[in-house]
C-alpha cells in the first residue's frame, strides 16, 4: 500500500466515526517524528527571533538615529507577535499521539490546520516586513548618503541581499502553504484524490 493510498485510508476512518484498532507501529513514529520536527521547528523560530531582537539591542548601543530605532521598535514587535501567534496556533498540537487510527487523524489534521494558519500568518507578516523595509529606504540612503555615493556597492549589496531574503522566504511560505493545504484537503476529502 502507498503512502498516500494509507493517508486516505486513515482519512476515511476519521471521517467515519474513528477507527479504534491500535494505530500501526510506522503511523505511530510517523507521529513522534511530526511531533519532533514540530518542536523543533518552534525552537528555529524562537532561536530565530532571539537572535534578531539581540541583533537590534546590540546595534542600538552605537547606532542612535530616529530612522535605526525606529525600525529595531518594530522589528522587536515583529518578533513577539511571531513568536506570539506560534505558540497561538500550535496549541493543543502538541500532544503525544494516542494508541488508535482516529487519534492520530485527529492529531494529524490539527496540526494541517496549525500549518495552514501559521503559514498564511507568516507570509503576510514577510509582506508586511518587505514593505517596511521598502519604506525605510529613503531614510536609510539619506541618513548615509555619503558612504553609499562613496561606496554604492554596498547599498546594492544591503538592500539587494534583503530584498533576495524577502522573496525567498515568500516563496518558500507560499510552497509550504499550498502543501498544507493540499494534505489538509486531502485528509478532510480522502476520495476526492482517487
Amino acid at each position: 500500500m502507498s503512502r498516500d493510498d494509507e493517508w486516505a485510508a486513515w482519512a476515511r476512518d476519521y471521517q467515519d466515526g474513528g477507527d479504534t484498532a491500535p494505530a500501526p507501529e510506522e503511523m505511530l513514529a510517523a507521529a513522534r517524528r511530526a511531533t519532533r520536527r514540530q518542536q523543533l521547528g518552534y525552537v528555529m523560530e524562537l532561536l530565530a527571533s532571539v537572535g534578531l531582537v539581540a541583533f537590534y539591542v546590540v546595534m542600538m548601543r552605537t547606532h542612535r538615529a530616529t530612522w535605526f530605532v525606529a525600525m529595531a521598535s518594530a522589528n522587536f514587535v515583529f518578533a513577539a507577535l511571531w513568536i506570539g501567534y506560534l505558540t497561538h496556533v500550535r496549541r493543543g498540537t502538541w500532544s503525544a499521539v494516542g494508541s488508535d487510527v482516529r487519534t492520530f487523524a485527529s492529531l494529524t489534521r490539527a496540526r494541517r490546520v496549525a500549518d495552514v494558519r501559521w503559514l498564511g500568518f507568516a507570509r503576510t507578516v514577510t509582506a508586511v516586513m518587505l514593505l517596511f523595509v521598502v519604506g525605510w529606504i529613503p531614510f536609510v540612503l539619506r541618513a548615509k548618503w555619503a558612504l553609499y555615493c562613496a561606496e554604492p556597492w554596498r547599498a546594492v549589496v544591503g538592500f539587494g541581499v534583503a530584498a533576495l531574503i524577502g522573496i525567498a522566504a515568500l516563496v518558500a511560505q507560499t510552497r509550504k502553504l499550498e502543501r498544507a493545504e493540499h494534505d489538509l484537503a486531502r485528509l478532510d476529502a480522502p476520495d476526492a484524490e482517487g
